[in-house]
């Protein structure tokens, strides 16, 4: 049997000098968690992906000192900074930096927890750079706002192309809001009138968001 692959002993007697490795498989709605301690699994459970139900589990262990890993990807850093206020030590891996273990094809998520946890405890783990949260949520704001850009640029150009199709070329650079009432009285089908004004509508609330953020 590999060396990775530690058999579970739930009754291995534990020492509070020693520290425990957490490896935890990230799911939408749940979380695969296998604990690794002097190089014994001492555990593997499937819970809720919520904080509480991990501070609950993790509260058997307040005598530890515990580091913690999982893979970078959908969930973010959220997950990282809630196991760092309970002063659990967490990294995030990148998946592409894994090592491989060679036999080992069948996935299963307690199998990948299990790696990670053993990986961890072996120090054999990359880490990625993790932003504190005001950078992230820097990141975020100008992110949203280059997004909300883009979504107006497209709205106005939606609106200049369906007016082409009508021949109406006279809006050649930007719209402005007070150009809604000469498209209203423009000879083109009520239909069409109405899904530029809806167009319009958006193109407000979009503008007023840019605005409120700047």
């Amino acid at each position: 049997m590999s060396k990775l692959a530690l058999r579970l002993n739930s009754k291995f007697p534990l020492d509070k000098t020693q520290p425990i490795f957490m490896g935890i498989d990230v799911h939408k709605k749940t979380l695969s968690i296998s604990l690794v301690h002097q190089n014994v699994l001492i555990g593997q459970f499937t819970i809720a992906y919520d904080t509480e139900a991990l501070k609950n589990l993790l509260n058997r262990y307040t005598d530890f000192k515990i580091f913690s890993v999982y893979e970078a990807g959908f969930s973010g850093f959220h997950l990282h900074f809630f196991l760092e206020s309970i002063k659990v030590h967490n990294i995030i891996t990148p998946p592409n930096k894994m090592p491989t273990v060679i036999g080992d094809r069948v996935k299963t998520d307690k199998k990948d927890s299990r790696m990670l946890a053993v990986l961890l405890s072996k120090e054999m783990l990359k880490n990625i750079h993790i932003p504190d949260e005001d950078q992230l949520n820097n990141r975020l704001f100008l992110r949203t706002r280059e997004q909300l850009k883009r979504k107006r640029v497209s709205i106005i150009n939606q609106i200049k192309l369906l007016l082409l199709q009508f021949n109406i070329k006279e809006f050649k650079t930007g719209l402005r809001f007070s150009d809604l009432e000469k498209i209203n009285s423009m000879p083109i089908a009520e239909e069409v009138k109405m899904n530029i004004q809806v167009q319009f509508k958006v193109l407000e609330l979009i503008t007023n968001q840019d605005r409120k953020s700047t």
